[in-house]
């Protein structure tokens, strides 16, 4: 019973922030079903085709500016199974929801929960993130790696736990290894 009173405590604290997480979900899975005849763009392609390459062996080299962590999670997933749209879902789709989360804990942690509730609502319906939600690239991942990195930055910032500092680090490095533009984050924590 105690169970029960948190969960609707919680519901009841968080309940804008829910909706906005809803929101989000509704917004993003229309655009990714009204888009998902859309022909791949050639990043998409390279991506696609350099998982496939090292999941399956099929010949292809990755172009040296490419970043090697989402092919490498889409060759995880096709050696499992997965199918293309499946693997869309999971890499580009949820990270794309995740970021309105982080966000929502971003502008909650540095200044409020209500600058935080109105950044996650324009991050929920922005429309340059709903233009990205069904082409396979970094964007999403690598943003999502970013947002945490700062996150944990601050968080060593406000109480200089050193391992805040860390998990900064592997969140940063994780962000450069989903896309090069990442590395403006560390650079950022240096200056």
């Amino acid at each position: 019973c105690n169970k029960r009173m948190d969960i609707k405590k919680i519901i009841k604290d968080n309940w804008i922030f829910i909706w906005i997480i809803l929101l989000a979900v509704a917004v993003r899975l229309y655009f990714f079903w009204i888009t998902r005849n859309q022909a791949e763009w050639w990043d998409s392609c390279e991506m696609l085709a350099t998982a496939k390459s090292w999941a399956f062996g099929i010949p292809y080299e990755i172009g040296s500016q490419r970043m090697p962590l989402m092919p490498m999670l889409a060759a995880g997933l096709f050696m499992f199974g997965f199918v293309e749209t499946a693997i869309k879902t999971i890499i580009v789709l949820i990270p794309s929801v995740l970021i309105v989360s982080l966000v929502y804990l971003l502008g909650k942690e540095m200044y409020s929960k209500n600058v935080g509730l109105i950044a996650a609502f324009f991050t929920a319906v922005s429309w340059t993130l709903l233009f990205w939600t069904n082409r396979f690239q970094p964007d999403f991942l690598s943003l999502s790696f970013q947002i945490l990195a700062i996150l944990f930055m601050w968080k060593y910032w406000k109480t200089d736990k050193t391992s805040f500092i860390i998990w900064a680090g592997i969140f940063a490095r994780l962000g450069v290894m989903s896309k090069n533009s990442a590395l403006l984050v560390p650079f950022i924590f240096i200056v």
